[in-house]
């Protein structure tokens, strides 16, 4: 099995664009399909747009999103655990264990969503989806 992914995937991949910060894989989009796209333009609300025959009679869209779920840093404790706010809608039951990066001035940031180990947690906090303060 080939895992190899194309040079284009793997930067949309690699491209940091949480929500209300579309604006570098939107560039991204822009600058690989200059050239095959004959218009592409941004609307006030964000949306890139991208057009080819732009005068045929039947048109076809392709929508997606380019945003990716994203948290904010908004505390680091002396003893290093980093508390974080969701940028835009999260499910806060498949947080806990997921590989996240932290964007930093000084680089990127490789980590994994934590939280309270089981021995220090009652039966009731297991059984429970923990909420976004206890993440």
């Amino acid at each position: 099995m080939n895992l190899e992914l194309p040079p284009l995937l793997q930067d949309l991949l690699n491209t940091p664009s949480p929500t209300g910060f579309e604006c570098h894989i939107q560039r991204l989009i822009g600058e690989r399909f200059e050239g095959i796209a004959e218009h592409i333009e941004a609307d006030v609300f964000g949306n890139l747009i991208l057009s080819v025959n732009q005068d045929a009679p039947r048109k076809v869209m392709l929508a997606g999103h380019c945003d990716q779920i994203g948290f904010l840093v908004k505390y680091i404790s002396p003893e290093g655990y980093i508390y974080v706010d969701p940028l835009g809608g999260t499910d806060n039951g498949v947080i806990p264990g997921s590989n996240i990066v932290i964007h930093t001035d000084r680089g990127p940031v490789e980590g994994v969503v934590g939280r309270k180990p089981v021995a220090f947690q009652k039966q009731a906090d297991r059984e429970q989806i923990p909420d976004q303060e206890h993440i």
